[in-house]
């Protein structure tokens, strides 16, 4: 998607960037992050052709009706709402936030991320704010993608350069994910670590299923995405002690395994 506009009376490159001499730093050119803006705000972007299209599906998303804006009661239907611990959506929604907040700054986030929204948790209207907001400020994003598209990408030797490269790269966790299908997906998240860039989960997973990707919430990495998932009020006691120490909820649980070994999960 395009970043630079060829009306902008600044001549910034393409990346929409020009040269602060003050700062003495690259910044965004005001005329085409204000161009981006307004294109997202009517729902609208420009392609990699010059084509002004639809943003959702540029950013591969079928639902013409999603909003750029994050509103977190969108997340969670009315219905489901009462079946989950109210202080874990409270968690999640300030953890939203929070990485939102990086996103508008134009700046990128220093860690990655699993954000779990429940069994019915409406994932493509968190990743659809998320990726808008880091196009806005400049950043570059591409298709929302499947796990298991990944995967099939991956088992086809396709070159997948691109996904390493992108400034935040959104992965959906698909519900019945194998374990190399995970494995693989957490070689994605290893390989953009290495470049400096962070990796965005999102799922309707429990977290005991997605263990494989998560590091702690007490040890921010790009490597391991922290973990902030919506917890069921029928499942609060049964998760295993390594998710519940990876989030930092354990209380007076026996361990009967060390912190290495956890670890090593």
């Amino acid at each position: 998607m395009h970043l630079h506009f060829n009306d902008c009376p600044h001549n910034c490159n393409s990346n929409g960037k020009l040269f602060d001499r003050g700062l003495k730093r690259m910044v965004n050119c005001p005329y085409c992050e204000q161009k981006r803006k307004d294109l997202a705000d009517g729902g609208e972007v420009v392609s990699d052709k010059g084509e002004t299209t639809s943003l959702h599906k540029e950013l591969g998303f079928s639902d013409e009706y999603l909003s750029s804006y994050y509103n977190f009661d969108d997340l969670v239907s009315s219905y489901e709402r009462p079946l989950l611990v109210e202080s874990s959506l409270g968690i999640v929604d300030s953890e939203v936030n929070a990485l939102r907040g990086i996103l508008l700054r134009g700046d990128l986030p220093e860690k990655s991320y699993c954000f779990g929204l429940g069994r019915k948790g409406s994932v493509d209207r968190l990743a659809f704010p998320l990726l808008a907001s880091a196009y806005e400020k400049g950043g570059h994003v591409s298709k929302f993608l499947a796990s298991r598209v990944y995967y099939s990408l991956y088992m086809q030797d396709k070159n997948l350069q691109e996904y390493y490269d992108l400034d935040l790269l959104v992965v959906l966790v698909n519900s019945g994910s194998s374990y190399k299908e995970l494995m693989c997906v957490r070689g994605l998240m290893e390989s953009r670590a290495v470049a400096g860039k962070a990796t965005i989960f999102v799922t309707n997973n429990d977290i005991d299923e997605v263990l494989l990707l998560l590091g702690s919430v007490d040890e921010p990495s790009l490597y391991l995405a922290s973990p902030y998932f919506m917890e069921r009020k029928s499942t609060v006691d049964s998760h295993s002690y390594a998710s519940d120490s990876l989030r930092g909820t354990t209380q007076n649980r026996d361990l009967g395994i060390s912190m290495a070994e956890l670890r090593d999960i």
